[in-house]
């Protein structure tokens, strides 16, 4: 049961409706929305709620459901049921329209039915018409005209008429160049059509100069409207045609309304499932625009609530680019009753309308905006007693209509019901108000129901203080500000500190005074405790809060810490790893150095003075990797300082070269007859060039000629990190430099471009690089760049 009659008005749910229609695309839909009712049925509920949070994870997804056109055919299908009617073309081309959105929109949720399942399940018993599109589509174009190829006999007609018409243009094309060479013709006159019959313009003082027969004249009779005698019997061959071609068009839009009849019912399901679909839609979009989500549904008749926001003023605060505040509440066997007190204007019925309002857009299927971990019961009636009711009609006062809902009330609820009284027990006498209204409390704790209740009376506070079926509720004031905060207490009765505000507005201390004496001291005492309690309350709150921002700000700390010390280690790891390579790259150096030590000494067998020369040569290079790392690690703290036209080696690699130009922190060098960018810390001094050089010739001898022959014009990074990548290209370079070749290609991928962009930042900085730029796209395109060198 619901009461009273106007109860949408009364929380507001007209409003919610509104804007649903608002975003109907159909009668249909808006159909629906103005069909929306209270449901009772637990099972209908949940139905209806999961298949709109289905539509709100599309939407939330922007997955747009596939119907372009929601049109209405019930009219035509009405029109197509009697027999021997036909419809016209546009009404086919609706139907053809509809029948397209419904079959693509069916193989839409199909895809998406991990998503959908509740949709699909709804959709299952769909029936189609698969044959219908394939013949509409026969007949009838996309601008809703029948085809020419929709029967042989139309094609005919019109192909006879084609053929006539080019032949009457020709002829009046001949007349008319002779009638306006003569002067018979006005300025600008041309052929046109009256009464479905070509004719041509003639100036009134000539009509009988040109031989025809006269269609029309214009308004000011000065021009006639002829149709020459040569057109006569061509035009009388069109219209002979064109009445055929009316005749054979019925004939198709006949038969074609034929073949359709048998489908109707189908077609009708289809039009109500574009209704259905355009209010989900509308349903979902309300629901995003809400912040709405699905609670825990539960068949009982009781509800718990997290942050339960009034629909309308959430949208109106938005609107505003203010912030609503959420409401927590929770009706149950234990505390059925929720008794709401404070000051006016502090928030009590906007609480109690927050209550009303969801809980009916629950049972008409609409998402709510709760916290999606609240719990949402299923009530089986909703009493509301918000407002005037007066009725001059049945001549009832504001308190007795009031009265009379109560007995509706008392009458009919039970702990299945929900019940929302504003103000209540308001209207009257106060002495007489209170105490009725007591007395109605205790027989609906009686009943168990549940419902939220506003008053200021104090015996109704008292009441719920030590009645166990109710408990209070304040809704906090800033006493300071004189402003609601919008925020309900739950377990603690609110106060209407009037005479606070009162002092605070700055009304007359003797005013104050007075009135406290004619209040009791009691009653005074008891009004400045609560004002008292609430301030300590309100700054209680407020150090709370700076506790949660410094709490998150700490987190937040703690947070960047754990993240920076994990970047260390990272670091430290990466570290230790480029050590092991370093250290598996001169194993492998000293490993090659002695096999090919190993191999020299067999081919030269047991010549002594070979074999001698040759182990020397091993002995030095031991002497050099030893030497190696203590240099490296001394580089970054003693940088030695070089000039032009001095000798240096390369470090790691025993190549010299001749410095020609220095250009801050890199050094132009000259090796052989190729040029070198290379930076300053990469190089050593060449003091002992002459023996480094023995060095590399005798136990590298054949190194050059090993490196033209490992080297390949193609380097692959792929895979490889930003500076390991970076590190290869650099070596790669310098050989290609040192092996004159000029045509590179460097293999990176396409990826996120990262490397690529890297490669090509650091070869901008090379002054040999002549130019790099993409591979042709059928060899690779932006995932090879392709090197030519100066």
């Amino acid at each position: 049961m619901i009461y009273p009659a106007n109860i949408e008005e009364k929380i507001g749910f007209n409003q919610i409706k509104d804007l649903l229609l608002r975003s109907c695309k159909s009668v249909m839909g808006a159909e629906l929305v103005e069909a929306i009712e209270f449901e009772t049925d637990f099972k209908k509920i949940q139905e209806s709620l999961h298949i709109t949070n289905e539509f709100l994870i599309l939407r939330k997804k922007d997955f747009a459901i596939p119907i372009a056109h929601f049109h209405d055919i019930k009219p035509h299908l009405r029109v197509a049921a009697i027999e021997g009617s036909y419809l016209n073309p546009g009404a086919f081309l609706q139907i053809f329209q509809v029948l397209q959105g419904v079959e693509a929109s069916l193989k839409f949720f199909e895809r998406q039915k991990e998503d959908c399942p509740s949709t699909l399940a709804r959709l299952s018993a769909l029936e189609t018409a698969p044959d219908i599109p394939e013949k509409i589509m026969k007949c009838i174009d996309d601008e809703g005209n029948i085809k020419d190829s929709a029967s042989p006999e139309l094609a005919r007609i019109r192909t006879g008429m084609s053929r006539f018409q080019n032949q009457l243009r020709k002829v009046l094309s001949a007349i008319v160049k002779k009638a306006t060479s003569e002067g018979f013709m006005p300025d600008g006159g041309n052929i046109t059509i009256r009464d479905g019959r070509m004719v041509i313009p003639v100036l009134a003082e000539y009509k009988r100069r040109v031989k025809g027969f006269i269609h029309d004249e214009s308004a000011t009779g000065q021009t006639v409207y002829l149709e020459p005698a040569e057109a006569l019997d061509i035009n009388n061959e069109l219209t002979s045609l064109r009445n055929a071609e009316k005749r054979e068009e019925i004939k198709i839009l006949v038969d074609l309304t034929n073949a359709l009849r048998p489908s109707i019912p189908v077609l009708e399901s289809y039009n109500t499932y574009l209704g259905w679909i355009d209010f989900w839609m509308a349903k979902a979009g309300l629901a995003f625009r809400l912040g709405a989500g699905l609670p825990k549904l539960i068949p009982n008749s009781e509800l718990e609530w997290k942050k339960a926001y009034h629909p309308l003023l959430k949208i109106h605060f938005e609107k505003n680019k203010k912030q609503a505040v959420p409401l927590n509440v929770g009706l149950d066997s234990t505390h059925p009753l929720l008794l709401i007190s404070g000051p006016n204007a502090g928030g009590k019925s906007v609480a109690l309308k927050t209550v009303g309002l969801n809980q009916y857009m629950l049972q008409c299927g609409l998402l709510i905006p709760v916290d999606e971990d609240s719990t949402a019961g299923i009530f089986q009636s909703m009493f509301v007693d918000i407002g005037d009711e007066q009725s001059i009609e049945n001549d009832l006062s504001t308190y007795s209509s009031h009265l009379y809902g109560m007995k509706i009330v008392l009458a009919n609820a039970n702990k299945n019901s929900i019940i929302l009284f504003d103000e209540f027990g308001a209207g009257t006498d106060p002495k007489f108000g209170a105490a009725i209204g007591e007395s109605i409390l205790m027989s609906l704790i009686k009943k168990q129901c549940r419902g939220v209740i506003t008053t200021h009376y104090d015996n109704l506070k008292n009441l719920a203080a030590r009645e166990s079926g109710i408990q209070n509720a304040a809704m906090r004031y800033s006493l300071d500000r004189l402003e609601p905060l919008f925020i309900m207490d739950t377990g603690k009765p609110g106060s209407s500190f009037a005479l606070h505000i009162a002092s605070k507005t700055g009304l007359g201390e003797d005013i104050i005074k007075e009135a406290k004496t004619i209040l009791g001291a009691k009653e005074a005492d008891s009004e400045s405790l609560l004002a008292e309690l609430e301030a300590q309350r309100n700054r209680v709150d407020q150090l709370e809060q700076e506790l949660r921002e410094k709490r998150t700000q700490l987190d937040q700390q703690l947070q960047e810490y754990k993240s920076k010390n994990s970047q260390i280690e990272k670091n430290q790891k990466a570290i230790i790893e480029a050590s092991k390579s370093e250290a598996r790259a001169l194993l492998d150096q000293a490993n090659r150095q002695i096999e090919k030590t190993i191999r020299q000494i067999k081919e030269h067998q047991a010549e002594k003075e070979a074999t001698k020369e040759v182990r020397a040569s091993l002995d030095q290079f031991r002497a050099t990797l030893k030497t190696e790392n203590p240099k490296r690690k001394q580089s970054n703290s003693n940088k030695p300082t070089f000039k032009v036209g001095e000798m240096v080696t390369i470090k790691d690699r025993d190549i010299q070269g001749q410095i020609i130009k220095i250009k801050g922190k890199k050094a132009e060098i000259r090796i052989g007859t190729a040029k070198s960018i290379i930076a300053i810390d990469q190089l050593e001094s060449g003091n002992n060039h002459s023996k480094k050089q023995t060095l590399t010739r005798k136990i590298k001898g054949l190194d050059i000629s090993q490196k033209s022959a490992d080297f390949r014009t193609t380097l692959d990074l792929r895979g490889r990190r930003v500076s390991e990548a970076l590190a290869m290209l650099d070596q790669w370079l310098d050989d290609a430099l040192l092996l004159n070749n000029t045509h590179l290609k460097i293999l990176h991928g396409k990826g996120d471009g990262i490397l690529r962009k890297a490669i090509r930042e650091q070869m901008g900085n090379y002054t040999f690089v002549s130019d790099f730029k993409d591979e042709h796209v059928e060899h690779g395109g932006a995932g090879i760049t392709l090197v030519t060198l100066k």
